[in-house]
């Protein structure tokens, strides 16, 4: 009789063992949860899953909500102090004459420009030279009025406004302002010269105008402008 128990039991194993087989084999892994006993711990996944521990809801959640790190911003470019030693070594060289024609800018503006809108004691004649496009207008904004001329020989035409003529009695502050704008604004003037004769108007002007023998001749750098005195 106890033989027949024991045999019984067995078939009732084995037959419970080809059942869960086939639930495995049908069903996917990760929909199939196989049954918890009274003490929590999970059966048959040893067998069945080769000891795959199953993911908690609560370990998914921790998973779901990790904070991600935030990205570092990009490291800011330095600029070595021996980077700037060449603009250093430009802005030096050439500090000293612009200095000189900005602070003298601004001195005219303030007690200049400031008290009346037109320059008209003083005349600014120019002889407009194609080449020169309009870059002479920009002695229109501190108050000079140019008088313009056409350009008439053709040997004149093609070259670039290059000389200022002056009267004795023009301001050689003004000299120096108009001959700095000019050539800080793209036109080469290479000569500053006295009127032969310059009795009556030409006492108080200047004409702008083209020599075509300096063409050839370097434009005035603004150290000659700074130095450059009008003769006794």
């Amino acid at each position: 009789m106890e033989n027949i128990r024991f045999l019984l039991y067995m078939a009732a194993i084995g037959i419970g063992f080809l059942i869960l087989t086939g639930i495995k084999i049908l069903m996917p892994e990760e929909e199939y949860t196989p049954p918890v006993d009274k003490i929590g711990m999970k059966l048959y996944r040893p067998i069945f899953f080769g000891g795959k521990r199953e993911t908690t809801s609560a370990e998914v959640i921790k998973t779901e909500t990790k904070e991600i790190p935030e990205e570092e911003p990009p490291e800011k470019t330095l600029i070595k102090d021996s980077e700037l030693i060449v603009d250093r070594t430009v802005n030096l060289s050439t500090s000293k004459d612009e200095t000189y024609f900005l602070e003298m800018i601004r001195d005219y503006q303030a007690n200049v420009l400031s008290k009346r809108k037109y320059r008209n004691d003083v005349v600014v004649r120019y002889y407009r030279h194609e080449s020169d496009e309009a870059k002479a207008q920009l002695l229109v904004d501190f108050g000079f009025y140019l008088h313009e001329r056409p350009v008439d020989k053709s040997r004149f035409k093609n070259i670039s406004s290059n000389v200022i003529y002056f009267g004795n009695g023009f301001p050689e502050r003004d000299l120096k302002l108009i001959t700095y704008l000019l050539v800080k604004n793209g036109i080469p003037i290479k000569r500053l010269q006295p009127f032969k004769n310059y009795n009556g108007w030409k006492k108080n002007s200047i004409e702008i105008g083209g020599n075509p023998k300096l063409t050839e001749k370097p434009t005035l750098t603004f150290s000659e402008i700074r130095s450059f005195s009008v003769p006794k």
